[in-house]
């Protein structure tokens, strides 16, 4: 009796190798890639996925060669999943499983503020300062402000463009320009890209202003069209403030009134009380109050 031994050849499906993974900060998905296999006869990748290190992959996808990257959006926050893929050949053999890879998706982190607060410039400006330690979907800060005594409810007096999504601290400051004396209150209403809002804690600060009239250098000067003239008031009262020319001939009056105490600016375009151009030259500011008089000289060229 003769045996004829029949020998089956298996063939070996080329793997899909070098499997990776790419995620986009706080976005909830990830895209995994991997290099095609060399295998002609492939036409189709695997992609199986696991929650737990020591579970079972299950089927997640099917990929059709030679397209070789695919987006899991199936995904939780904070969920810890693993990854392995495989070739399919147009016999439908399938290989062994690639490398395993992990990920996690971080959740968002909120805007974090770690501080706020506030502090009075050369200029007697106050000025606030606050940084944040993480930042995602942040649209801006409205900085929002409240008089001591006054009556009503916080005013939006600015607006701060934020930095979308930060991992690292972002630094941040608004000046508040020309406020009189006096106690105020501020807050930051900080506002994501969807709307959503939150408000910080409110800070408080006390402007004192010099105790003695302060008459500023205007700005520019020399000037061409328009110059601003700035002055502090210690304490209520009636001010005046107007401008001369280089042979003592008063030109306009600017200010003629009363005023409480804080700090002014006012502008002046050039014009005399006819509202005509001047013509270039050097010119005088003198304000006077009822205790205090001060004078200073600009220069206006055309």
């Amino acid at each position: 009796m003769k045996f004829h031994l029949k020998i089956k050849k298996y063939k070996i499906i080329g793997l899909a190798t070098s499997l990776f993974c790419m995620q986009s900060l706080y976005a909830q998905h990830a895209i995994l890639g991997w290099d095609r296999s060399t295998d002609p006869t492939i036409s189709s990748y695997n992609i199986y996925r696991a929650i737990h290190k020591d579970s079972s992959f299950l089927l997640l996808a099917t990929v059709n060669h030679p397209v070789n990257t695919y987006m899991d959006e199936k995904m939780q926050w904070d969920v810890h999943y693993y990854y392995v893929a495989t070739s399919v050949d147009k016999f439908g053999l399938e290989s062994g499983f690639s490398n395993k890879i992990d990920t996690t998706l971080q959740s968002p982190v909120p805007v974090e503020l770690y501080s706020f607060y506030a502090q009075v410039d050369n200029s007697k400006n106050i000025v606030l300062n606050w940084s944040t330690a993480a930042e995602s979907n942040n649209y801006g800060f409205q900085v929002q402000r409240l008089c001591d005594g006054a009556p009503g409810q916080f005013e939006t007096i600015g607006f701060v463009k934020g930095n979308g999504t930060a991992t690292d601290s972002q630094n941040y400051r608004f000046v508040d320009k020309n406020v009189p004396a006096g106690t105020y209150f501020y807050r930051l209403k900080q506002i994501d890209f969807d709307g959503s809002y939150k408000f910080s804690d409110t800070i408080k600060i006390t402007l004192v202003l010099p105790a003695e009239v302060h008459l500023f250098q205007n700005y520019p000067n020399p000037f061409n069209r328009s110059t601003e003239i700035a002055y502090n008031l210690p304490m209520n009262g009636h001010v005046v403030l107007n401008i001369y020319d280089e042979m003592g001939h008063e030109i306009i009056c600017l200010v003629d009134q009363f005023q409480i105490k804080g700090k002014y600016t006012v502008t002046w375009n050039a014009t005399d009380v006819l509202g005509k151009e001047v013509s270039s030259g050097q010119y005088y500011y003198k304000i006077t109050t009822d205790s205090f008089s001060a004078w200073r000289k600009m220069m206006l060229v055309k």
